[in-house]
């Protein structure tokens, strides 16, 4: 079992880019993944998911190799439908999420829950549409209430990356949140929770976490043949 390799008040984010040549890299990351893992690669339809899940836990593993030091092989991920990538074999008390966009991956670790949303805010959409499937009264209102489409953009990726953080962070939906409050009004209402959010143009990032003011580390990396 790896040693915990860092302060408890600090989390580890790694952002990665990704190049069109991963074929390699795709082919060496099938070779370590769990029978799990296969199962949910193989029930995959599409190659660009296909190519997003191979990708992703190539970053995975990637990254808790460099913060722990057991090799890239020793890691166990059991895949669990509808939930996080369960990693056994990480150090007791950590936690992490994943998420990525439009060759954009994002991996994070923490002595506290945690969860963590990131979207191309570029990308259009019906942003009207859509918010109806997951907005509340309030979080509408806002959206109505913008007077320029770059405004709704912003409101619209906000909101939705504020949610699906604290989704990721909390395990609930926050459906049964209050229609009245929106979801940035969340951590005032549950004063252990606290969302950060980040511009990685053309970027959003938001991070939910049971901790005020963790000290955030970024690491870059570009995924190509070879991480």
């Amino acid at each position: 079992m790896p040693n915990k390799a860092y302060h408890k008040a600090e989390l580890i984010l790694w952002l990665a880019h990704v190049e069109d040549n991963t074929y390699l890299l795709e082919q060496e990351t099938i070779k370590l993944l769990s029978f799990s893992e296969k199962q949910q690669l193989n029930a995959i339809k599409s190659i660009k998911r296909k190519r997003e899940f191979l990708l992703s836990r190539a970053l995975m593993r990637h990254a808790l190799t460099q913060q722990y030091g057991l090799a890239t092989s020793e890691w166990t991920f059991v895949y669990k439908k509808g939930a996080a990538p369960c990693i056994s074999n990480i150090p007791s008390g950590t936690y992490c999420s994943l998420a990525h966009s439009e060759g954009a991956i994002c991996f994070v670790t923490s002595l506290f829950p945690i969860g963590i949303d990131i979207e191309n805010s570029t990308k259009k959409r019906n942003f009207i549409e859509l918010a109806n499937g997951f907005m509340n009264d309030k979080e509408i209102e806002h959206l109505h209430n913008c007077k320029t489409d770059d405004d709704i953009a912003t409101v619209f990726y906000r909101t939705w990356c504020a949610k699906e953080a604290f989704y990721k962070a909390t395990g609930k939906s926050l459906a049964a949140q209050d229609k009245n409050s929106s979801i940035f009004d969340y951590p005032n209402n549950h004063s252990n929770w606290h969302l950060m959010e980040i511009n990685l143009e053309p970027f959003l990032l938001a991070i939910a976490i049971h901790e005020e003011s963790p000290l955030v580390t970024k690491k870059y990396l570009t995924i190509k043949s070879g991480i």
